[in-house]
């Protein structure tokens, strides 16, 4: 009787086991992030310094306590700017919330987009490309985004 009653027991803490660790390892969906804003922060000679505002969804049924982000921001199929925040959010399931992010770009790389968008004058691709880091796991979620502006005096010209 005590062996079966043993068995039985074991048998129930290793079914125990297993389930804690299926939800230990299972893995966040990204969440889905979308530029809000772009606004010069300093202009200096060898480095400028915009504020990035993103917009991060999250499509899980869980919040996503965010410690930080980690991307890099691509204008025409060129690099822009990267930026590295600690930035502390917590983005709620199934909802979304703003980050901002201050970003840094050389003189090279601001003059060249400034000169390829007003050449343009009809607007522009970018394409953000990074990872988000969670405050209670070692875990990095990859996210890219590819999206374009049109001026909104282009958008009737055409």
């Amino acid at each position: 009787m005590i062996n079966r009653m043993t068995k039985w027991l074991l048998g129930l803490t290793l079914i125990a086991v297993m389930v804690g660790c299926a939800g230990l390892t299972s893995r966040p969906e990204p969440p889905r992030i979308s530029l809000i804003g772009l606004k010069p922060v300093s202009m200096e000679l060898f480095e400028q310094r915009f504020l990035v505002s993103l917009r991060v969804r999250n499509p899980n049924q869980f919040s996503l306590p965010i410690r930080g982000l980690d991307f890099t921001m691509d204008i025409n199929g060129k690099r822009f700017a990267d930026g590295l925040s600690a930035t502390n959010v917590d983005i709620p399931a199934l909802g979304e919330g703003r980050v901002d992010v201050e970003v840094s770009s050389s003189l090279l790389n601001t003059l060249s987009q400034l000169s390829a968008i007003i050449d343009q004058a009809k607007g522009f691709t970018y394409k953000i490309n990074g990872h988000v880091m969670l405050r209670n796991r070692a875990l990095r979620l990859p996210f890219e985004v590819t999206d374009s502006f049109t001026f909104p005096s282009a958008a009737g010209s055409t």
